[in-house]
């Protein structure tokens, strides 16, 4: 079965006894849209995944995150992305800098307008940056740097000015894989719950992020393949996640 945003609602208003009225239905909506949200900040979901195209321009050192993807599809906005993926077709693999301070350290003569290859990517104001501002040259033989990034899950709007590239509540449910889309009535019981000022939000909320810890666990788009590094077993965590001991041997512990 797909599930529809209408759909989900209607499960939550029947759970937390809400009407059918516009108030009603406008807290219902609107805890919907939260639940979804929170949702989208829990983890980089694989679904929202998208490969990123960023036109360079000559003597421009701050670029806007793009609204849309290597496609040219209309994507909702950027919440993080991947630092080691970020290349040029000419220049190959640009290093991130996380501290921006190391560039006026690393270059005391640096100027706003200096331009030439470019060594690194960064975020300054809020915007991708880069350093250095690329040369005629450079952009030449590298139009756009490429990268891969997350972006939020889409949102539900309602019809009446409705944004053509978001879904509407009477559609089938966006991004989210469908064995996993009524999770969102734990997290619209959740907020529909709190806006009422019921301690019973309390529950609902353990409720949804027990969910999506197993969601996170569970949900792979190719099973059995991964590019992420695996995690540190438990037995070699401490509380402060340092190492706690070596484990044990055949001859037992080292």
């Amino acid at each position: 079965m797909s599930w529809s945003y209408d759909d989900l609602i209607e499960v939550s208003r029947s759970i937390t006894h809400r009407g059918t009225g516009e108030t009603h239905q406008s807290l219902l909506e609107g805890s919907l849209r939260l639940a979804i949200g929170e949702m989208s900040r829990f983890v980089e979901w694989s679904f929202c995944e998208e490969e990123l195209k960023i036109p360079v321009e000559e003597n421009d050192r701050r670029f806007d995150w793009p609204t849309t993807n290597a496609d040219g599809d209309t994507i909702p906005a950027i919440t993080s992305v991947d630092k080691q993926s970020f290349c040029a077709n000419g220049a190959g693999d640009i290093p991130w800098e996380d501290d921006i301070r190391r560039i006026a350290t690393d270059d005391p003569d640096w100027t706003d307008g200096a331009t030439g290859d470019v060594e690194c990517i960064t975020i300054s104001g809020g915007k991708l940056s880069i350093y250095r501002a690329a040369s005629a040259g450079w952009v030449a033989s590298n139009p756009y740097i490429y990268g891969r990034g997350w972006r939020s899950i889409k949102q539900p709007n309602s019809v009446d000015g409705a944004d053509a590239n978001l879904p509407n509540f009477a559609d089938t449910v966006a991004d989210i894989p469908n064995d996993y889309a009524e999770g969102l009535v734990l997290g619209t019981n959740k907020w529909v719950y709190r806006q009422a000022r019921s301690d019973r939000w309390v529950n609902e909320h353990k409720a949804f992020q027990e969910f999506l810890v197993e969601m996170y666990a569970e949900y792979s788009p190719a099973k059995g393949f991964s590019t992420d590094s695996l995690l540190v077993p438990d037995v070699y965590r401490s509380a402060s996640s340092g190492r706690r001991w070596d484990g044990n041997s055949d001859y037992g512990r080292r």
